[in-house]
């Protein structure tokens, strides 16, 4: 696509930027990556460039040196959606294609997937953020997680890192309960967490990723439901009984919070 002579990793890099750039001209506010785990493994160029060659012969590389280029590349990718002014989206935890008889007759993403699980997700996740930072290169992050099981881990670790200079409020975004959790319960349980480990307010809402224009009554799904869930702090005397307070919260939940979020504006409303 770039027609760039790909020798090592820099080179592959700046390739990589070059499709960035592209999209950047044409308007795109966001990226969305998918990782079946949460890795943290990083290692010297060294080290890529002679992965890098060995794959291109053939070679078929361990997890471990899975886990180095990941590293190495989502760290890359996140310099550049920061310089460019992407959104990052990621969405994680989903094992694929499990029943292999299945896959192997009608191939991938036919319906049999299932929540992962990992260890060391807190460490891992924390030391990656972490060294965003360090480098100068935490774009706005929203995370995706599909296993609820993480909900207040993952919730925890993005309240870690919320400080910016620029006045955005809720840097790091814990995302909407996805596909295996984009459910009553799994709305519920993603707002809740988020309400005790950050700020609900400041949340960007749900999100439409399945590619089908059908699936857009999720939206208002997920309003019904945080009406619902507002409202019985009201009832239970947990908020106070302002109306116009807590509408403001939905109206930005629903619509304004992304849109500031999207847009590089400061305010929410």
């Amino acid at each position: 696509m770039t027609g760039s002579n790909i020798t090592d990793f820099a080179s592959f890099i700046k390739a990589m930027e070059k499709r960035v750039v592209y999209f950047a001209e044409n308007g795109c506010k966001a990226s969305d990556i998918s990782f079946t785990e949460i890795v943290f493994e990083k290692a010297d160029v060294s080290i890529l460039n002679e992965l890098l060659t060995k794959v291109l012969e053939g070679y078929q590389p361990s997890q471990l040196e899975i886990n180095q280029w990941q590293t190495a590349l989502f760290a890359e990718l996140c310099r550049l959606y920061k310089h460019y002014g992407f959104v990052t989206q990621v969405h994680f935890g989903a094992l694929r294609n499990n029943h292999s008889g299945l896959f192997n007759k009608l191939g991938a993403d036919v319906g049999v997937d299932s929540l992962g699980d990992q260890t060391a997700l807190a460490i891992r996740m924390n030391r990656l953020l972490d060294d965003l930072v360090n480098s100068n290169c935490l774009p706005k992050m929203i995370w995706y997680n599909l296993n609820p099981t993480y909900n207040i881990t993952v919730a925890n670790t993005l309240a870690n890192f919320q400080a910016n200079e620029e006045g955005i409020k809720s840097y790091l975004q814990f995302g909407a309960g996805w596909w295996f959790a984009d459910t009553k319960l799994g709305m519920l349980n993603q707002m809740s967490v988020l309400a005790e480990q950050g700020i609900l307010a400041n949340f960007v809402g749900m999100l439409t990723d399945s590619r089908s224009f059908l699936s857009y009554q999720r939206h208002d799904y997920f309003r019904r439901i945080l009406c619902s869930f507002l409202g019985e702090w009201m009832t239970e005397g947990e908020v106070p009984k302002d109306y116009q307070a807590l509408g403001q919260v939905v109206k930005d939940i629903s619509y304004h919070n992304a849109y500031a979020y999207f847009n590089d504006k400061v305010s929410n409303s």
